[in-house]
C-alpha cells in the first residue's frame, strides 16, 4: 500500500502532466516514455488499475502477437501495448492497435505516450459501451475492463421484455462487446474479477451465451496482490485472466495457476510456453499442474 507522501507525489506528477499537455507544451522522447510508468488513474470512479507490466507482457506471449488487428475497449494509457515495442516508435511486427479509453485524463495522457508510434492509434474521451456501433473487427481484443458498475448496454442475453437494453453489470458488457468485435477465429483476453467463472443471474446468462460464441482456451487465477500497487492505493481483488477464440469449437481448457509468486516472471514464461505446447496440433497434454517455478504434464506427441 502505498503512503501518503507516495501518492501525493504520483497525483502531483499526473495532474502536471495532463495539465502540460492541455497547455501544448512540448513533451521530449524521454518524457513521453515516462507517462507509460509513472502515470496513475486520478478519477475516484473510473476503476484505474493499470496492469503491471508482467501480465500484460504474459497475454503478449499467450496470444503470440505478431500480426493483425488489436483492440483494448478499456485502455487507460495503453499499458497493454508496451510488451509490443520493439524500438521506440515502432511496434514488433505487422500490428495495429486501438485504444479506446473513457476517462479524459487517461486520454490525454494516452495520446502523448503513444503519439510517435504509427501503429497506435488512440481513441480518447470514447464510451465503448454507448458508442459500440462506431468499433471494427479485430483479430485480438485484449484488456483489464472496468469491474464495478452498471450501464444500459443492450444483449442477447439479458434485455428488457420490451426489447429494449437495460443496465447490465460493466464488466459483463465489456465481455459481451469484446466477442461481438472479435473477427472469427480471433483471440479474447481479458482481465477479469474472479467471480465472472461463478457468480449467478446475469452473468450465469452470459456465460451460457458465450458457449455457442466462444471457445474457452485458458484460464489462470492471478494472486490477490497482483494489483496491489495499481492506481493511486491499489486493490487486492481477487482476479482471473481468461482466454477465448471466436467461432470454434470447446474443447479442453488449460488450467494455469501461478505457484511461486518470488519468480513471477519465469514462472510466467513457463505457462506462456506450455499454454502454446497444449494449443499445438503435435502434442496432448492430458493433465497439468504448476510446481515450483515449472510445469507438471502429461504429454504425448500426437500419433505415438
Amino acid at each position: 500500500m502505498a503512503s501518503n507522501k507516495e501518492m501525493l507525489s504520483k497525483v502531483n506528477y499526473s495532474m502536471d502532466i495532463v495539465k502540460r499537455i492541455k497547455a501544448n507544451e512540448p513533451f521530449t522522447q524521454a518524457e513521453k516514455e515516462k507517462i507509460l510508468t509513472d502515470f496513475v488513474g486520478m478519477s475516484e470512479d473510473n476503476n484505474s488499475y493499470f496492469t503491471p507490466f508482467e501480465i500484460c507482457e504474459f497475454i503478449y506471449k499467450l496470444l503470440d502477437i505478431k500480426n493483425g488487428k488489436v483492440a483494448d475497449l478499456s485502455a487507460g494509457i495503453g499499458n497493454m501495448v508496451k510488451p509490443m515495442i520493439k524500438t521506440y516508435g515502432e511496434l514488433e511486427g505487422n500490428v495495429e492497435v486501438d485504444l479506446y479509453e473513457y476517462d479524459e485524463n487517461n486520454s490525454v495522457a494516452s495520446e502523448m505516450a503513444w503519439s510517435d508510434f504509427a501503429q497506435v492509434n488512440t481513441y480518447g474521451s470514447f464510451d465503448s459501451i454507448d458508442r459500440n456501433d462506431e468499433i471494427g473487427e479485430y483479430d485480438f481484443i485484449i484488456g483489464n475492463p472496468p469491474f464495478s458498475g452498471s450501464v444500459p448496454y443492450w444483449c442477447q442475453w439479458n434485455h428488457a421484455k420490451n426489447g429494449k437494453a437495460k443496465k447490465n453489470n460493466i464488466c459483463d458488457a465489456f465481455v459481451d462487446l469484446a466477442i461481438r468485435k472479435t473477427k472469427d477465429k480471433g483471440y479474447i483476453a481479458l482481465v477479469l474479477p474472479y467471480g465472472h467463472l461463478y457468480k449467478g443471474n446475469a452473468t450465469e446468462k452470459l456465460r451460457e451465451w458465450m458457449k455457442d460464441e466462444v471457445a474457452l482456451k485458458g484460464i489462470f487465477p492471478l494472486d490477490s496482490n497482483t494489483f496491489k500497487q495499481a492506481g493511486l492505493s491499489g486493490t487486492s481483488v481477487s482476479t482471473v485472466l481468461c482466454v477465448w477464440q471466436k467461432g470454434v469449437k470447446q474443447d479442453k481448457v488449460f488450467f494455469g495457476e501461478l505457484d511461486d509468486k518470488d519468480e513471477l516472471t519465469k514462472e510466467l514464461d513457463a505457462l506462456a510456453y506450455h499454454f502454446h505446447l497444449f494449443n499445438s496440433e503435435y502434442y496432448d497434454i492430458s493433465y497439468a499442474s504448476d510446481h515450483v517455478c515449472g510445469l507438471c504434464a502429461y504429454m504425448e506427441e500426437v500419433g505415438t
